[in-house]
């Protein structure tokens, strides 16, 4: 009797505690990815319906690695599942009088979000879809890594800026 008892609880044990390891095993944070692109001016001049009127064309693109943010990077391999909550955009060095007319950020040829007519530095808060941010985070999951990349048209050919997007994430990953 006693033997069936200890076999019940030791049985019991296994059969609760490996849920109880697989949770201990599991980390989920929330972190901010970002990725800085430079768009330096160097705008290709582009036909414009008034002559008057020149319109430049800009591109650049650049890779969001998972493994190079150092919160990330050492157990990137094990990440599981990511959401994509939200994402912010930052643009810095348009000067006074300076306009980009379009502009469009595409996620590995996806296109995320577009704007127009923006006139100075500053923060941005796209319009992005749920659908769209859950585009995202299945890239990220499956390959850890996309390129980001921005394209539009312009009224100075000389017009250089950077762009900062941030993704805010909830992350989570397997360590055993």
């Amino acid at each position: 009797m006693k033997t069936k008892t200890i076999f019940t609880l030791l049985i019991s044990m296994f059969l609760f505690g490996c849920d109880k390891i697989e949770e201990s095993t599991q980390f989920e944070t929330s972190l901010s990815v970002s990725q800085i692109i430079n768009v330096d001016g160097n705008a290709a001049k582009i036909k414009s319906k008034d002559l008057n009127d020149a319109v430049y064309s800009f591109s650049s693109s650049k890779e969001l690695d998972l493994a190079d943010n150092p919160d990330v990077g050492e157990f990137v391999e094990k990440v599981k599942w990511i959401s994509v909550n939200s994402s912010k955009v930052n643009i810095t060095g348009i000067l006074s009088g300076q306009t980009i007319q379009t502009i469009s950020v595409k996620i590995d040829g996806i296109e995320i979000y577009t704007a127009s007519d923006i006139d100075n530095s500053g923060p941005l808060t796209p319009d992005i879809s749920n659908e769209e941010l859950n585009v995202l985070a299945s890239i990220l999951a499956e390959k850890k890594k996309a390129t980001i990349s921005v394209s539009g048209t312009t009224d100075n050919a000389d017009l250089s800026f950077t762009i900062e997007h941030v993704f805010e994430t909830t992350i989570q990953a397997k360590l055993l």
